[in-house]
């Protein structure tokens, strides 16, 4: 009889450790068949305290995203400029937009403008969006957000689907506060425009995107690189 768990992070890496899923590119990437394995060994209670770290994991480009909105400093020294972001949950594929405010709108234009548009062109469907439940994702009176994904056919999850991408966001955020808003909101390099400041955000993410290994994989290939290795694939097993 499977034996009932306490539900805390060590017991949950515990069995992810002994059943060989520790890693996320384990969860990402194993063969459909192993994961199911893991899920009938459990009773429903473990699978439940494991469903942050497994049924709510990716197992190819577009199929779950992260969306995120968050303050980066004052523009200028006095206007407030925040970072909405989204991050493919498969690959760490990363897309932003600099806005005055973290109003439902530019969570919507970056979706529209960059996210939706990109995944078409490589031929990829987008079926779910994670996010927190404030800010720009929260049902108030301004439903643009809502909207919008019943519009696409997208999925929102929030709460506790959002748990496993706490740390990439997190490294995310670091990242970009070292090695770009440093240099583009103080000092010598300081941008005079929020045009220009996009503009290089555009230019960092293409780099980050492109040529840097995607952070929290096993694979030593960019974000970029993932999603064109995932295509080849895909063609060898049809």
């Amino acid at each position: 009889m499977k034996s009932e768990i306490k539900e805390n992070s060590h017991t949950r890496h515990k069995i992810l450790q002994r059943n060989g899923f520790a890693s996320p590119h384990k969860r990402r990437f194993e063969p459909p068949h192993r994961q199911l394995d893991l899920r009938t060994q459990l009773s429903a209670s473990q699978v439940a305290t494991l469903a942050p770290y497994t049924l709510f994991e990716s197992s190819k480009p577009g199929e779950l995203l992260c969306q995120e909105a968050f303050f980066v400093g004052l523009f200028n020294g006095f206007l407030p400029l925040y970072l909405h972001i989204v991050i493919d949950t498969c690959c760490n594929y990363t897309f932003g937009l600099l806005h005055e405010s973290k109003q439902q709108l530019a969570a919507v234009t970056l979706l529209h403008r960059e996210v939706l548009p990109f995944y078409r062109k490589h031929q990829l469907q987008v079926e779910r969006i994670v996010t927190n439940e404030r800010w720009a994702f929260a049902d108030t009176d301004d439903h643009s957000y809502k909207n919008y994904l019943e519009r696409n056919n997208l999925l929102q999850l929030t709460g506790v689907a959002r748990q496993p991408m706490k740390e990439t966001i997190e490294q995310l955020r670091k990242t970009l506060g070292k090695e770009f808003f440093q240099l583009k909101l103080h000092g010598n390099h300081a941008c005079d425009s929020l045009e220009v400041l996009q503009e290089d955000l555009n230019q960092w993410l293409r780099i980050y995107n492109n040529r840097r290994p995607a952070s929290n994989t096993e694979i030593d290939k960019s974000p970029l690189e993932m999603i064109i290795r995932y295509h080849e694939t895909a063609e060898c097993s049809s």
